[in-house]
């Protein structure tokens, strides 16, 4: 009798390992998602989103689709509407965006949930292409004033590389 309730405990126990080893796997598997880039054609200068997405590659994801979409397209214009867009690039991402706390957490600092399985990932630095104003927003042009007899005076070459290394497009 001791016997088959010690092999009745033990298989309680067993059972409870697998459900928790079953869980921890889940937890441990990298969300599935699909990135799509919605981009200005006609943008050369706006903001690079390829490091946008090296962040969002680093947060436990297996990226299962990658695409470009143009705003000139037809399948832009829908998306566009669909979110709501004014700017680009953005970042529209799709599948198990709220799969585990550090990834919610993650996606509410950087964009913005559109529903539990797509985020937009729009919070990019200028230069951006707004769209209802169909042009490019936050270049900069630096225009030096020289004093040619002033002796005392730096030149301000410094401050335009300084800028072009903080990541302003010059």
């Amino acid at each position: 009798v001791f016997s088959v309730v010690n092999i009745y405990l033990i298989d309680k126990r067993f059972g409870k390992m697998e459900a928790a080893k079953v869980v921890a796997e889940e937890l441990m598997r990298p969300a599935a998602i699909k990135v799509t880039k919605v981009l200005a054609s006609n943008c050369d200068d706006c903001y690079d989103v390829s490091n946008l997405l090296d962040s969002v590659k680093s947060q436990n994801v297996d990226v299962t689709q990658e695409e470009v979409i143009y705003l000139d397209s037809d399948e832009g214009k829908s998306i566009i509407n669909e979110y709501n867009l004014n700017k680009l690039p953005a970042l529209v991402i799709e599948g198990e965006v709220n799969k585990l706390k550090p990834l919610i957490k993650f996606f509410e600092t950087n964009g913005k949930f559109v529903d539990d399985k797509t985020v937009l990932y729009t919070k990019v630095n200028p230069p951006y292409y707004d769209i209802s104003n169909k042009q490019v927003v936050g270049l900069v042009k630096v225009v030096f004033l020289t004093d040619l007899s002033c002796k005392l005076c730096s030149p301000l070459n410094q401050v335009a590389n300084s800028l072009t290394n903080a990541g302003v497009k010059i």
